[in-house]
């Protein structure tokens, strides 16, 4: 009796172990099909499509803010650069005034994508003046010619009527 009550015992406890290994094999799959969810990689179109707009938009959440650190990255460059030479000051205001005739000819020439193009500009003059800090007129000087890089090397969806924010021409 002792043998067979030991061996009911063994075989109940296999069952149970058995359910158990069931019931954790059933949470891995989920868990893991939740995980390639999050990580954005469901096997369905729609949703590799969702996922591919996803990463898009925060690349350009990504652009906006580093836009928006050159912006005051520029400011601080500019403050620094206040005591310089007043002819230096009229050199610097006439190369901002040629940058500011580029950018106006680059939003003519795509009026869709000005926001996008004022953008590339203000990461432009904010790397140029990063790199150059030494002179205030080889700073503006630098920041119109990355100015005309940028809005030459814009990508052909910026450049086209009726684009958005981003390849697939949403606002």
């Amino acid at each position: 009796p002792l043998r067979r009550r030991a061996a009911a015992g063994t075989a109940g406890t296999a069952g149970t172990a058995a359910a158990a290994a069931a019931a954790a094999a059933a949470a891995a799959r989920w868990s893991r099909r939740r995980r390639r969810r999050v990580a954005g990689l469901v096997n369905h179109p729609q949703h590799a499509r969702r996922a591919v707009r996803v990463r898009g938009d925060q690349q350009a959440a990504r652009a906006a803010a580093a836009a928006r650190g050159g912006q005051r990255d520029c400011a601080a460059v500019a403050e620094v650069f206040q005591g310089e030479a007043a002819a230096a000051a009229a050199a610097a205001a006439a190369a901002a005034a040629a940058a500011a005739a580029a950018a106006a000819a680059a939003a003519a020439a795509a009026a869709a994508a000005a926001a996008a193009a004022a953008a590339a500009a203000a990461a432009a003059a904010a790397a140029a003046a990063a790199a150059a800090a030494a002179a205030a007129v080889a700073a503006a000087a630098a920041a119109a010619a990355a100015a005309a890089a940028a809005a030459a090397e814009a990508p052909r969806w910026l450049m086209a009527p009726g684009a958005g924010a981003g390849p697939r021409g949403r606002a």
